[in-house]
């Protein structure tokens, strides 16, 4: 396994059940996310993922094989998001625009970013997306099975 320094700290957001909603947000991909974040988590550092309350027993759940001590699940209500208010009254009400996005997370990343490093002391900070990580970004002769 790769251990990277103490001082390092990756960030990512779990949101799987936006889509049809004032939010927006992709069709069920939950499995593919849960993959994914598998494979963020072999790397062996601190990684901050936040996520809708309601999911974290499911995502411990899912993960309770490879429930790695540095995976710290921190619940986030999108709609407490600086700019809900703003892009619901744009979208007036509901995602019609970009239905598979959810402009709340793309405009949070920044934020929890911010967040962690005022609120934590490690030297590095990285954003990694959840949904793009596989075993191609991850090789598994690098990081394991």
């Amino acid at each position: 396994m790769i251990n990277l320094k103490d001082n390092t700290c990756f960030v990512t957001s779990l949101y799987t059940d936006l889509y049809n909603t004032p939010l927006g947000g992709r069709a069920s991909r939950h499995h593919q996310y849960v993959y994914s974040l598998r494979s963020i988590s072999k790397i062996n550092s601190n990684i901050n993922v936040f996520l809708k309350e309601s999911n974290k027993e499911r995502i411990q759940n899912d993960l309770k094989d490879r429930f790695y001590s540095t995976l710290n699940l921190i619940p986030y209500d999108l709609t407490q998001c600086k700019y809900h208010g703003k892009f619901q009254e744009l979208l007036n009400g509901f995602n019609k625009v970009w239905s598979d996005r959810c402009f709340e997370i793309m405009h949070s990343k920044v934020i929890w970013l911010n967040q962690l490093k005022e609120t934590t002391n490690y030297d590095y900070y990285f954003w990694i997306d959840c949904g793009l990580s596989y075993n191609g970004l991850f090789p598994h002769k690098f990081i394991g099975e």
